[in-house]
Parts: C-alpha cells; structure tokens; sequence
C-alpha cells in the first residue's frame, strides 16, 4: 500500500479554517494539529457519518471542501486571490 504523505502545514492550516468556516472549533488556526484540531475533526466526520479517524488527509481535506462549498462557505463566496482565474 502506499505510504500517505506527511501533513504539512499549510494542509493543517487550510483543514483547520475549512473546520472553522463549518462551525467546528479546531482551536487557534495556525497550522498545527493539535487536541482541538483532532477533536473537530472527529465532530465534523461524526456529523457527516464517516469513520472517525481524526486523520489529516487528502480524502479529509475533499470532505472537508465539499462540505464547505454545500454551506455556502467555498471558494466562490469569496474573490479569487490574486493570480488564479475567477
């Protein structure tokens, strides 16, 4: 099986505003995961009745930004950054 990649920060940093912008409390959003993080992961897999693992992954991260557009919350609410396409 393949080995899964190491959780960088910038992912950590982007699940936990992802966390935040559902309404979940990964406590500060800096980039690092911990208690707090790992916790409203495991509300937000509860609520969205998937195994909760408390894993910071890809398939997390997909959940986590589907979930996020379905609220309202995703990237077209917002202006696009500077130097990506609308």
């Amino acid at each position: 099986s393949p080995v899964p990649a190491a959780t960088s920060s910038a992912d950590v940093y982007h699940v936990q505003s992802l966390l935040a912008d559902l309404g979940y409390d990964p406590g500060v959003v800096d980039g690092v995961s911990g208690a707090a993080t790992i916790g409203a992961i495991q509300s937000f897999q509860y609520d969205e009745g998937l195994t909760q693992t408390g894993a910071i992954d890809g398939e997390l991260i997909s959940q986590l930004e589907s979930a996020s557009r379905r609220s309202g919350h995703g990237e077209s609410a917002w202006p696009a950054p500077l130097g990506r396409p609308c």
